[in-house]
Order: C-alpha cells, then sequence, then structure tokens
C-alpha cells in the first residue's frame, strides 16, 4: 500500500463533506429532505481526531433520523474510512469505506473505482434475511445509482482518478452517499428509537431465529464452532466422505476406527469434538452406541450442494452470514481490520484466532474463494 494512502483518503472524505448541501432526494416513491450542518461528531470508532463531519437531518412525510457523515479509523491500523452513521446509535455503521485498501499501490494517474456495500447485517437472533436482502437489492436497482461493476451487487460510491479527482463532482458525491445510506436504513435502523416515526420505505423484517432442540432461547446458535480433519479446505469434503461412511448406520467404534485409518485420529478430546459437531449440525445422531444419518442428512445428500450445508452451517452456528457480508464490503477477509469489524458484528471478544479461521475455512471449503480472499 502506499504510503501517502491515508492522506489521500483524508483529502477525498474532507472534499465530500465539503461539498455537504441541502438537497431533495426520492427514495423508493418517498420524497426526503435532507439538511446538512456541520460540526463536531460524537466518540466513534476511534479517539482520532474527526477532521471532517457533517450532520444531516432527514426528514420526509412520515418520519425523520439524523445520521453522521465522517471520516473515522480503524483503532489498530489507523486506516481512514468514510463512514455515515446513525446518530443515535453511532456504532451502527449503515456506509463504512475503508479508502486505503482500495487505494492500495496504484499509482497516480490511476481510475479505481471505490464500491460502497448494499447488503443488510444478519444481526444476533435474526433467523433468515433473505427476504429483506432482496427486497433492498430491488430498491438499489430502481434507484438509478450506478452499479460498481456490471455484474456487481454494490453501488458505485465514487470514482476517483488519484491522487485526488473525484468523478462525479464532489457535490453529487455526496448526495449520492446519502442516498445510499437512507437505501440502507430499512437494513440497520430495526431498534426502537433510532428514528422518529416511519422509515422511507419497508422491507420484509428477518425471519425468527431457529431454536435448536435442547437450546435456550439465549444460545440461539452456538458460537463454538469445530473444524473436521483432512485439510482446512476440505472440511466439507470430509463431512460428505464421513457421510458416506455412516450410509445406513455404525457403531461409534466403527466411525472412531474409520477416523484413525483414514485421518489418523487419535486423540481423546478430537474425536468426540469431530463426532459431536456433526451431530450438532444434525448431519448424524447419536443412539447410544449407535450413529445413524441425522435430520438435516437428508436435505443435504442427496445433490450435496455447498449452499445446502451453508445454510445448515449458518443456522446451527454464528458468524457465517456475517463473514460474507464483511468479505463482500471490504472486499478482502483475513486482514486486521476486516477481522475487528467481524468480531464487532458478532459483539465478540474472542482471544484465539481459531473460532475466525474455522469459520474462515468452512467458508472455503464450500468454494466462497473469490469472496474470501484478494
Amino acid at each position: 500500500m502506499r504510503t501517502d494512502a491515508n492522506s489521500i483518503s483524508t483529502n477525498l472524505v474532507s472534499q465530500i463533506v465539503a461539498a455537504a448541501h441541502d438537497f431533495d432526494c426520492d427514495v423508493e416513491g418517498t420524497q426526503v429532505h435532507v439538511a446538512a450542518k456541520r460540526g463536531p461528531g460524537p466518540a466513534l470508532q476511534s479517539a482520532a481526531p474527526l477532521p471532517a463531519v457533517v450532520h444531516l437531518a432527514c426528514s420526509w412525510s412520515s418520519g425523520s433520523v439524523e445520521l453522521v457523515f465522517c471520516e473515522d479509523r480503524w483503532p489498530q491500523s489507523g486506516k481512514v474510512a468514510l463512514k455515515i452513521a446513525l446518530a443515535r446509535a453511532p456504532q451502527a455503521q449503515i456506509l463504512w469505506i475503508t479508502l486505503p485498501t482500495l487505494i492500495g499501490d496504484h499509482a497516480d494517474g490511476d481510475e479505481v473505482r471505490i464500491p460502497a456495500s448494499m447488503s443488510p447485517f444478519k444481526r444476533k437472533g435474526d433467523g433468515n434475511i433473505d427476504a429483506m436482502a432482496t427486497a433492498m437489492k430491488e430498491a438499489f436497482e430502481r434507484s438509478g445509482i450506478p452499479k460498481a461493476k456490471a455484474t456487481d451487487s454494490r453501488a458505485l460510491a465514487f470514482t476517483v482518478k488519484l491522487p485526488n479527482l473525484l468523478t462525479p463532482s464532489a457535490s453529487e458525491v455526496f448526495e449520492r452517499l446519502v442516498k445510499i445510506a437512507l437505501l440502507k436504513l430499512p437494513g440497520f435502523a430495526r431498534e426502537p428509537g433510532l428514528i422518529d416515526g416511519q422509515l422511507p420505505y419497508e422491507v420484509p423484517k428477518p425471519s425468527p431465529a431457529v431454536f435448536l432442540v435442547g437450546a435456550s432461547e439465549e444460545e440461539e446458535k452456538f458460537a463454538g464452532l469445530g473444524p473436521l480433519p483432512g485439510g482446512v479446505r476440505e472440511y466439507k469434503t470430509t463431512a460428505d466422505e464421513l457421510l458416506a461412511r455412516i450410509g445406513g448406520g455404525c457403531t461409534r467404534a466403527e466411525l472412531e476406527a474409520h477416523l484413525f485409518t483414514r485421518y489418523q485420529i487419535t486423540g481423546k478430546t478430537a474425536l468426540p469434538g469431530y463426532i459431536a459437531l456433526l451431530a450438532r449440525l444434525g448431519l448424524i445422531k447419536l443412539d447410544g452406541k449407535r450413529v445413524a444419518l441425522g435430520s438435516n442428512a437428508a436435505a443435504y445428500l442427496p445433490e450435496r450442494k455447498p449452499m445446502v450445508l451453508f445454510r445448515i452451517l449458518d443456522e446451527t452456528f454464528s458468524g457465517f452470514l456475517e463473514m460474507l457480508v464483511v468479505a463482500e464490503s471490504m472486499e478482502t477477509f483475513g486482514d486486521a481490520e476486516s477481522v475487528t469489524r467481524f468480531k464487532q458484528l458478532l459483539e465478540v471478544e474472542w482471544d484465539s484466532a481459531n473460532q475466525v479461521n474455522f469459520r474462515r475455512n468452512w467458508l472455503l471449503s464450500l468454494g466462497a474463494r473469490m469472496a474470501m480472499t484478494r
């Protein structure tokens, strides 16, 4: 990454904020008035000074919301980001673009397209959010905002000819970014009190979270995910092989012997851990000394589609959809910024990297290589 990527990013955000102005826009048929006022911002993601801050009072016939448009920084690396957040919940990052990461090693004169995610986040306690995501995507399609790429689901926030020439103008970029935030608002302002009145448009609510048999409502989804043997990108292949071995049923001793023979697994912790993981996923069921195929195996085994296994994983363990959303919005996953944002989204403080790595490796084993690596 070029050494001046942060200073370039600060300059870009400052240009856009300096061009802030009052304007009117259409958000899914609702006329919204945006009143912009520069002023001090709240303490946001970092303790660094925030030189570029504008408050946005957005109002429509049935409601209103205050947003904060500002520069922010990652606590660990200090990388500059462009951010739009709810004033009443600054941690609710409706729009977050880590500009230095996108600038990378591009040279002066290069044109860099800056994307903005249009996806909602799946929150703790949400079940399926596909209908919500589809409604927001369709609203974006109708908005007239250009896509980052023809085949991309993200918006084109703006293009910069390095080091500092914005396209379109800073004034137009400001309006576009605010409209993107308003289009995303129904997916983020879900708790009472974050806006006044009604949303500018409605989207389907997430389905209720699926509670596992024997799990309390507080658990909802399990956090403690484990691996399978056979290699970090081979978890799915290993699961398929083990289910084929179980077939019409076997004894637990036979399954453990197979794990020893095929994968050289001997540990007193590892053996029951692998078996417990398959049982927790509903792919097998344990009945005394016997092992049989579980309830979820019937949906998965006929075609062994990665998407079916993804849904089983996502309904059982937290963090799978969230990791994909972070990877899409940041165009990478694995660096300090993306992992920090992922943990913040899940509200966890894992000291070890294991839980992040296990989720990443499961996704890689399902074929999510394009989304997870760069």
